[in-house]
């Protein structure tokens, strides 16, 4: 008796770790600042988003070289992600898991940025809240 007392207690809190991280269906981060954008995703479909935020942050963090960087999305003015995963030749590492995404800066110049491709990118949209994984997107354009 004592033993299905404390797997039924084990269970209970398994499946309540399960659940935690996440947030209920619909409901997406609040980020510090709003920021407006456009968003296509890889079937060419737009929305027009408040409050867009990459994995909650206003920031757009991957790997350039061997660095880890963190662009403000005040510097950015559009983001065009590659239609393939990153493949790495004889002479480097294969990048598994990782986009190669595209940054145009407000200055007019860009460089190229390795993301997971797994991260999620959240918005509200006339339709409702949005998100998105960063491997289902085309390109993000910010307002001015």
């Amino acid at each position: 008796m004592k033993n299905i007392v404390v797997r039924g207690l084990l269970t209970i809190a398994a499946l309540a770790f399960l659940g935690m991280g996440t947030n209920p269906p619909g409901e997406i981060p609040s980020p510090k600042k709003d920021y407006r954008a456009t968003i296509i995703d890889s079937d060419g479909v737009k929305f027009e988003v408040t409050q867009i935020s990459f994995h909650g942050e206003i920031f757009l963090d991957g790997r350039r070289g061997k660095a880890l960087i963190a662009i403000p999305f005040d510097k950015i003015s559009r983001l065009d992600f590659s239609a393939q995963e990153r493949k790495g030749d004889a002479s480097e590492e294969v990048e598994t898991g990782y986009l190669n995404v595209s940054v145009r800066f407000k200055d007019k110049s860009s460089t190229d940025v390795l993301v997971r491709k797994a991260l999620k990118w959240y918005g509200k949209s006339r339709l409702g809240n949005l998100t998105i994984k960063t491997e289902d997107l085309k390109a993000i354009e910010f307002s001015p």
